[in-house]
């Protein structure tokens, strides 16, 4: 700021003060509204989704966990059913928390081991190929 000898540079740094702080008064009635809207719960919730979403890790681990929950529900049903005694019960209790634990935990692991067994069970129901089949009848004719 320069030195205010005359009543006209007082008058003109009054001015300029007053336009800075009406240019500072808006800036901040909008970062106050700004932050009102993030702070609704409707946009609290948008936010916390689009995050989720974004996130591959958070993603990731979400389908991790509800893996682990429905692997374990399923081996409780398949232990103590719907309605089963009371030491039935606390076994599938059991095992449906360490069923979770494990899945939820071992994601690569189970990965594997479900890919491995969808081949053996896709080679172990393949039907045969059309050329052994004509090999097949090839044979069968030239030792008639």
């Amino acid at each position: 700021m320069s030195v205010i000898l005359t009543e006209a540079d007082l008058a003109d740094a009054i001015e300029l003060a007053e336009q800075k702080h009406k240019k500072d008064g808006v800036l901040l009635v909008e970062e106050f509204n700004q932050a009102l809207l993030s702070l609704k719960p409707v946009n609290v919730l948008k936010n916390i989704f689009t995050e989720i979403t974004t996130s591959g890790e958070l993603k990731d681990n979400l389908v991790n966990t509800s893996a682990g929950v429905a692997a374990g529900y399923a081996a409780k049903m398949l232990v103590a059913g719907k309605s089963a005694g009371l030491v039935r019960n606390i076994a599938g209790n059991a095992l449906q928390f360490g069923i979770s634990n494990v899945v939820s935990r071992n994601p690569e692991t189970i990965k594997l081991i479900g890919n491995t067994l969808l081949l053996f069970g896709k080679q172990l129901f393949r039907k045969k190929q059309a050329p052994d089949l004509l090999n097949h009848q090839l044979n069968n004719e030239s030792v008639s």
